[in-house]
């Protein structure tokens, strides 16, 4: 995988004197490891796979190289480059689920651009591997998804017109396929290698003859019709195909395909009337298509916010109108009243929170005229993060603080940060180290700690607080050591306690649950702290990477109690699901069991008695979506939970 001199770095050889005995005349390793380097005369294009960028390197003086600069890959893990004929562009791949051949403007090595991005197969999840340049063509391997032929004329508009699956058993992601496409033949034949198999001693060598062709070109721009204003994002679509691309801040978009002819193209944006028109393709030729998009109708959303248990008005209560593509968000005033003056027709989830309450959460809510809502909010303390509720934040790390938001992710063929908030709870958002970027070691938790610290909670007359959260956590270093810590603590305003310490790593959303009781006194002044911390002694390559979501305090909790553990295997399959989902249980004996669903509150939501020592139930037709556990009970005992999410 790389070499032991030099962190890993390029080193360079003399072969002119006798290149059976190459001379040692300098090295690169400004960043570490080199996964590929790419030279061409006396300058180098570094693929820096675990920091996901590549570097160009002035290497006239061989013994002293310049960093010339330096570009961020799509996926942030870059495996390799090619540069183009004219030596204006440099193409890149990123080795992960669901990457990019990527294209480069690099004429000014100190000032790179982005060109356009592209994938063999949108949708799915599969891997890049090598490309290499042949004329105007990228042809690359593209592991489960194959050989892509890409015409790479126009750099900024990366079109596929070639593509021959040799690997039709694999799909998704993963390294299986095929892994190298070599088109330098006198022959013009491509040479492709598979690697499925290589476990039970086989491989594949493949031998294809390619046909290149021209593309046809689709570019414009789209404007709002009454300003005439670029408008960014918006998503044109050629109908009956899965070529897409969202327009820039600019509203410029390209794209285009491999066959000539009439399509029918969509042009949408929240917000604004869709248009369909049609175009018409020629090969080689760029086709101009410009729209302007009519704002789209508006209505008022406007209510109140009161308290469940008594009927009083929640002052500031915070409120947010959402769907999948859009947002609406106010607070209310002094007597609970909120009003938003401008919301778009279509479907919605109206959520009313405020701190030391439980969310009001209306699904599914058509809003096509102007609406006026009730929200009652239950006491209690809930965040799934939808709100600011005024979380602190504080640490001597000056990288990797914690933010509110959609979480970026980090995925480099194992999960090292969440690309999505925990699946189940209310809304997209969660707590996340470092938000920033998709890239391995940049803006996470470095050379000391990151405090998370909650709002307050009067908990003094609650009977046995229990809290219950998701935590990811992953530290890693280059040797494999496990240096960092993450660690849980609760204080009563008097005195702090730890409640838990986890090191190394988890990769996906972890269960909390912990009786606060157990650990210190309770008060009207309860608070919890996590505390990221990273040692600042080591000096090599680390990440560290946390989130916190779904954060719960309730007074009695089925994840959590003092009953005996009754013995009992639980499967539930599909998980997540729709509609309703198979409970596979099995225990010792045969007797009298309750197979339990309660929901995050602990409340029982369904019971299902059964009697034989194992068997299968349906269960969860007549759940909302959400999150719930299973359990199997007889009355003295209690199995461990199972999560199980229904979703929409």
């Amino acid at each position: 995988n790389q070499s032991a001199l030099f962190n890993g770095g390029a080193v360079v050889f003399d072969l002119n004197a006798d290149p059976y005995n190459p001379v040692y005349v300098g090295k690169y390793d400004f960043f570490g490891y080199v996964h590929d380097g790419w030279v061409d005369n006396d300058t180098l294009y570094a693929s820096h796979i675990y920091s996901g960028f590549f570097a160009i390197v002035d290497m006239t003086d061989k013994s002293n190289p310049a960093l010339l600069g330096t570009q961020q890959t799509p996926n942030t893990f870059t495996h390799n480059t090619w540069m183009s004929k004219d030596r204006r562009t440099i193409f890149t791949t990123d080795e992960v689920d669901n990457s990019f051949l990527a294209a480069y403007d690099i004429t000014d090595p100190t000032d790179i651009k982005f060109l356009d991005k592209m994938q063999a197969n949108p949708g799915s999840g599969s891997i890049v591997h090598n490309t290499h340049i042949l004329e105007n063509y990228a042809v690359t391997a593209w592991y489960t998804d194959g050989v892509s032929i890409v015409d790479a004329t126009r750099p900024n508009n990366l079109v596929q017109t070639g593509w021959y699956d040799n690997s039709p058993d694999a799909t998704g992601g993963g390294f299986i396929g095929c892994w190298g496409v070599y088109p330098f033949l006198p022959s013009g034949n491509l040479i492709a290698t598979n690697i499925h198999g290589v476990n039970n001693g086989g491989g594949e060598l493949w031998v294809l003859t390619p046909a290149y062709k021209r593309a046809t070109y689709l570019e414009g721009n789209v404007t709002d019709a009454s300003t005439g204003a670029p408008i960014n994002k918006a998503l044109v679509e050629i109908i009956g195909s899965n070529i897409e691309e969202e327009t820039t801040a600019g509203g410029q978009y390209t794209l285009g395909q491999a066959d000539a002819g009439t399509v029918q193209v969509q042009i949408s944006k929240v917000g604004y009337n869709s248009v369909t028109t049609s175009a018409i393709l020629v090969e080689g030729e760029v086709t101009v298509l410009d729209v302007a998009l009519e704002s789209a109708q508006t209505v008022a959303v406007n209510g109140q916010v009161l308290d469940k248990g008594t009927g009083l008005t929640v002052p500031n209560a915070q409120v947010t109108v959402f769907n999948g593509q859009i947002s609406f968000e106010t607070t209310a005033n002094a007597n609970g009243q909120f009003s938003l003056p401008a919301v778009f027709l279509g479907n919605y989830s109206v959520v009313a929170g405020a701190w030391g309450y439980r969310y009001a959460v209306l699904n599914n809510q058509n809003i096509n005229a102007n609406q006026t809502y009730t929200l009652e909010l239950e006491k209690g303390y809930r965040d799934d993060f939808v709100f600011d509720y005024g979380w602190e934040v504080n640490g001597t790390s000056t990288e990797g603080i914690w933010e509110r938001g959609e979480p970026v992710g980090i995925n480099v063929g194992i999960v090292l940060s969440p690309e999505t908030d925990l699946g189940g709870d209310v809304g997209n958002t969660c707590y996340v180290t470092g938000n920033s970027t998709s890239s391995v070691d940049l803006d996470d938790v470095e050379d000391g700690t990151m405090n998370l610290i909650s709002p307050p909670m009067n908990l003094a007359n609650y009977n046995d607080p229990i809290m219950n959260a998701f935590l990811f956590f992953t530290s890693f270093t280059q040797d494999g050591q496990s240096l960092d810590s993450i660690r849980l603590f609760v204080s009563n305003g008097i005195e702090e306690k730890q409640i838990l310490a986890r090191a190394g790593a988890t990769t996906s959303w972890q269960p909390l649950t912990v009786h606060l009781k157990n650990f210190i006194s309770m008060s009207d002044n309860v608070r919890i702290r996590i505390e990221c911390y990273n040692d600042p002694a080591y000096v090599g390559f680390d990440s560290y990477e946390a989130a916190f979501d779904y954060f719960r305090v309730v007074d009695g909790s089925p994840t959590g109690t003092n009953e005996p553990e009754l013995e009992a295997t639980l499967l539930a399959r599909p998980n997540p699901f729709r509609g309703q989902f198979l409970i596979e249980y099995k225990t010792p004996n045969d007797g009298q069991y309750q197979l339990n669903l309660y929901d995050v509150m602990g409340r029982r939501v369904e019971s299902n008695a059964v009697e034989s020592a194992e068997g299968i139930v349906v269960a969860g037709q007549s759940l909302q979506p959400g999150v719930y556990f299973v359990r199997l009970e007889n009355g003295q005992q209690a199995s461990q939970p199972v999560r199980v999410v229904k979703i929409n």
